[in-house]
């Protein structure tokens, strides 16, 4: 999330101020085309004027070039080390479990005991049911199949805002890894490039896939679970 937060911040504050930081760069370089046709500009103070003016200039350049396309420095190895942390490890993905703790917690101190700790493990009921009917729908879908339908109007309720939050990104992060990806991120991360680079990316999003996928889990427990509550169930 840190990560994700601080490229997408970067990319709106690039694409926000880089038109005003060119304008002024431009503004610049107009005032210095103007004091060289100054006569004095090539002696004294005249002179001294004009080298700093382009010498601020030069400053400004290199750092909107800078902000714009920053070198990768040590974006490289963060990215590493972060895989290395949570791709292919099962004891951090089921480390991500623990926020069904603060599923829990939120339930039963805002619907009571019994209400919460009921609906939170009908919770975990819902959330089963449901990922093997999406898992099986998606599946006729690829075939060309029609999808088995859906029986009793609660389960049918809770299948279109399981599939409404999808929409909304609410429940699955392949949209925030979508845009992470397309923000100077490292070539293990891309999304686009040469074979090495298409490569990569497989390997890293198969290495998510396990605390991904414990993530989505979480995130569903948490939407049905509340949404049942908030429903009156």
């Amino acid at each position: 999330l840190a990560d994700y937060s601080w490229r997408t911040a970067n990319y709106i504050w690039k694409t926000h101020y880089r038109f005003e930081l060119q304008q002024s760069i431009t503004a610049n370089k107009f005032l210095i085309k103007r004091v060289e046709k100054d006569p004095l500009a090539n002696i004294g103070e005249g002179k001294a004027r004009v080298d700093r003016l382009r010498r601020n200039t030069a400053l400004m350049q290199s750092s909107l070039n800078y902000i714009i396309n920053p070198p990768n420095e040590l974006q490289g190895m963060r990215s590493f080390i972060t895989l290395v942390y949570l791709a292919f490890n099962i004891k951090t993905a089921l480390m991500n479990a623990s926020t069904m703790i603060n599923t829990w917690a939120a339930v039963t101190s805002e619907y009571g005991e019994l209400n919460g700790n009921k609906e939170w493990v009908k919770g975990l009921k819902r959330t089963g049911e449901l990922l093997l009917y999406k898992s099986r729908r998606d599946a006729a879908l690829e075939k060309g199949e029609t999808p088995e339908s859906v029986e009793g109007q609660e389960f049918n309720e809770l299948v279109g805002v399981l599939d409404q939050a999808t929409r909304d990104g609410v429940v699955d992060q392949s949209y925030a890894y979508f845009l992470a990806a397309h923000a100077n991120s490292s070539p293990l991360l891309a999304a686009t490039g040469g074979k090495a680079s298409q490569l990569g990316h497989a390997i890293s999003e198969m290495g998510m896939l396990p605390f991904q996928t414990m993530e989505k889990v979480n995130r569903i427990h948490s939407l049905v679970t509340f949404y049942k509550l908030e429903r009156g169930a």
